[in-house]
């Protein structure tokens, strides 16, 4: 914060995550491309309510149990809506579209269980495998309700570029540390 003066003293006193959300909306644009998979992505799948869900659970592990427990409870308390999940774990993906019928994803690369999605000698594709990433980050942030775990940077991230309101995000991690 010593740093924040001239243009930015304005900002100086603001929360850390009123500034980081500032940087990421202002100053970190998604190409053009990469916008407008998202973009269509939503118009052609999103239906008039979403609920993102994100669930880490290849080389880091989530607490399976208390994410899907939230999203239960979540459910119960909001109108029907569908689900858009991002999740790095095919089987992950698998088990939820069993459990729900309105459950969608954006097509993208999974690794073999266990296995990081990201650096992976398996990949095809590093790059797109980076946007893919992006995609789902972008496509939670789009999402009317959040269901999240924010000690994933991820989940973090998605978080801040979100502009629903904060209490249509439901994050089972309230310090944000990293377990």
């Amino acid at each position: 914060r010593q740093y924040l003066n001239g243009e930015y003293k304005q900002i100086a006193y603001s929360s850390t995550e009123h500034i980081l959300k500032g940087l990421l909306r202002e100053n970190l644009i998604l190409q053009s491309e990469i916008r407008e998979r998202v973009d269509q992505f939503r118009r052609e799948r999103f239906n008039s309510r979403t609920l993102g869900l994100h669930v880490r659970y290849s080389d880091w592990k989530f607490e399976l149990p208390k994410i899907l427990g939230e999203l239960e409870a979540v459910l119960k308390r909001i109108p029907p809506c569908q689900i858009f999940l991002a999740t790095d774990n095919e089987q992950i993906k698998e088990d939820l579209e069993k459990s729900y019928p309105n459950v969608i994803t954006a097509p993208h690369w999974y690794p073999a269980p266990g296995s990081p999605i990201h650096e992976n000698s398996d990949c095809p594709d590093r790059t797109e495998n980076g946007i893919e990433a992006l995609v789902d980050l972008y496509l939670l942030a789009e999402c009317d309700y959040l269901v999240i775990d924010s000690s994933s940077t991820f989940a973090y991230l998605a978080k801040l570029l979100s502009k629903t309101p904060s209490t249509h995000i439901y994050d089972i991690n309230r310090t944000r540390k990293r377990r």
